[in-house]
């Protein structure tokens, strides 16, 4: 024999074998790892070290036989030998996301001396997550008539385990390890046989289930993309991941973002003042978490206006104003339900207005838009205004109805009546603004100023009216010649005054309208009145004084002195007073006391 093809012969043998029994120590491939484990969705495995291998049926390697899997495969291996450090089988798992990794196990493991089934993330000693080890005991099981496992029993052997993961990262490939024991200080371990304890130095795995948590948000954008988004100044986009180790690239341009793209700092977000279309990537590990481009079209858009009313107290009119948060604004409004309509010049087109304000003065319905360059116009804003009436007066004087003027003696009462939801506002003369409540009681003579006021509606009309009380004691004059004569009272008196001097005279007054004499129903001061045959004088009237001669220029105006004295006529009047003797007017440049006259104003008016 050829010695050298001999040892040729014997070195292909031992390569061979070598081959051989490498081969047969290799763990299970990635896909028999699947396959056992059930093929969870959302996992992935790698193929397996040592002696994992993918077992179909059911259990039977021990001498409990028959426990049933799920799917009919599962996975075992027994432990390495013992080593310092101690050696290991393993496989990996690799999935993405929070949520619970439950499965089913089973060990016999030497605890005594460190040998265990483990799970840990990147190392085991800082990534460690789970652990078991130790044996059990024959007789703990229910076997049945036959000294078989009793399948009833499965759950009793199987253990489930469930490990939650948390959002301190996305993608994990964890660690499924298989420890043999230490050879440090190692002792065999010696199991008590009378209690029927067995030691397999094995596991099993089986049913491998991955459960997300759908309440973690892998990623949003804040305000959400959906439908149409828009914003009137400035908007600052914000960017949100449950997931602590996401980095995020972005641009405003609607390119695709890449690692030399802007950084996203949550502590400032994307701050954008113009129409733009937002794009975010996701990386983690230097790497893109996926081929996907978060996007989001934010459209500037006019913001919508504000409508202001302002109203100065007792104004009848209100100033209606237009704002918007967009700078620069341009508003441009319709009235009467009218929609407003800009050209492509920025010009209004018809019936539309440009400004930034409107007067109110009666009830209004005006429809308004922001227009801004750069942005879609704003939503056009409609509002109707509606003026409240002016609040009613009545007025009792002396406990007599209102007549005119508003005359008392002793004391005048003043109810205001407004539109139902308003408030009244008032005040006398020049003193402070106050709300009615009550009726008024006033014995003073005061000038009052009411206005009905109500959110939202443009406040009514002021109400003015003067009340006045006749406070000077005068003694009306006899008329002591015959035949018609004319008299004047120099101040207004009140309607009780009134009455009683035409009870007394039976005057006739001039109807300056209708040009005719007619029996006078109201003295009036200031105005001059006929009365026939002599009369007594008439005490006890009380009157307020006017203060000076008025009437139209370039008219005849049948009136009275404004004086309990002597008038001297100014030069600009042309005045003629009643002479009883001659029984005619005659041409006169002073009026006595209580006198009445016919007047022409030929000037600047009174004084």
């Amino acid at each position: 024999m050829n010695i050298t093809a001999f040892f040729c012969s014997r070195s292909v043998f031992f390569l061979a074998f070598l081959a051989f029994s490498s081969l047969s120590r290799a763990g299970a491939s990635a896909s028999d790892v699947g396959r056992a484990l059930d093929q969870p969705a959302g996992v992935t495995f790698s193929a397996a070290g040592g002696d994992w291998a993918r077992k179909t049926g059911s259990v039977a390697s021990v001498d409990l036989s028959g426990i049933s899997t799920v799917n009919s495969d599962y996975l075992a291996a027994g432990a390495p030998d013992k080593a310092n450090p101690r050696k290991e089988s393993f496989f990996t798992a690799s999935f993405q996301g929070s949520g619970f990794l439950s499965f089913r196990y089973k060990v016999s493991l030497d605890d005594l001396n460190w040998s265990e089934l483990c799970l840990y993330d990147t190392d085991y000693v800082t990534g460690y997550l789970w652990s078991a080890s130790g044996w059990w005991v024959k007789g703990e099981a229910d076997l049945d008539e036959n000294g078989k496992w009793d399948p009833l029993e499965d759950d009793e052997w199987w253990v489930d385990e469930e490990i939650y993961f948390n959002t301190d990262k996305y993608s994990r490939t964890i660690t499924i390890a298989l420890f043999g024991p230490t050879s440090v200080d190692y002792e065999k371990p010696v199991v008590d046989k009378e209690w029927d304890e067995v030691l397999y130095n094995k596991a099993w795995l089986d049913n491998f289930v991955w459960t997300p948590d759908v309440y973690n948000i892998f990623f949003q954008m804040n305000p959400s993309p959906g439908g149409t988004v828009t914003f009137a100044d400035t908007l600052n986009v914000l960017c949100y991941s449950d997931y602590s180790n996401f980095v995020l690239y972005y641009t405003t341009d609607g390119s695709r973002p890449t690692s030399a793209s802007p950084l996203y700092d949550p502590m400032k977000g994307i701050v954008i003042s113009e129409t733009a279309m937002v794009s975010v990537v996701i990386y983690e590990n230097g790497q893109p978490i996926n081929d996907t481009v978060y996007t989001g079209l934010y459209t500037k858009k006019a913001g919508t206006p504000q409508l202001n009313v302002v109203q100065q107290p007792y104004s009848g009119a209100a100033q209606l104003s237009f704002s918007s948060e967009t700078v620069g604004a341009v508003f441009y409004y319709a009235l009467g339900g009218a929609q407003p309509q800009v050209n492509a010049d920025g010009t209004p087109g018809a019936g539309t207005f440009r400004g930034a304000s409107y007067p109110l003065n009666g009830d209004t319905t005006i429809s308004v838009m922001a227009v801004a360059p750069g942005a879609v116009n704003s939503e056009v804003v409609t509002r109707t205004f509606s003026k409240l009436a002016k609040p009613a007066l009545t007025c009792l004087l002396d406990g007599h109805a209102y007549s005119e003027p508003p005359v008392f003696d002793q004391q005048a009462t003043v109810t205001l009546a407004g539109p139902a939801g308003a408030t009244i506002y008032y005040k006398l003369d020049d003193g402070a603004e106050q709300i009615y409540t009550a009726p008024l009681v006033l014995t003073a003579s005061a000038y009052l100023t009411a206005q009905a006021r109500r959110e939202g509606m443009i406040s009514s009309d002021t109400a003015m009216s003067r009340v006045i009380r006749a406070a000077t004691q005068v003694i009306v004059p006899a008329l002591a010649s015959g035949g018609w004569q004319v008299f004047a009272v120099p101040g207004e008196i009140s309607q009780s005054s009134s009455d009683a001097i035409i009870a007394a005279r039976q005057p006739v007054a001039y109807d300056a309208q209708r040009r005719v004499y007619a029996k006078a129903s109201r003295i009036r001061g200031g105005q001059a009145y006929w009365a026939f045959g002599v009369k007594p004088p008439i005490s006890g009237i009380a009157m307020a004084p006017i203060e000076a001669i008025g009437g139209t220029i370039g008219k005849w105006q049948f009136t009275g002195a404004p004086s309990t004295g002597e008038f001297i006529v100014p030069n600009y009047f042309l005045a003629y007073r009643w002479d009883g003797q001659l029984r005619r007017f005659v041409k006169t440049d002073v009026i006595g006391a209580y006198g009445g006259l016919w007047l022409y104003i030929d000037g600047a008016g009174a004084r």
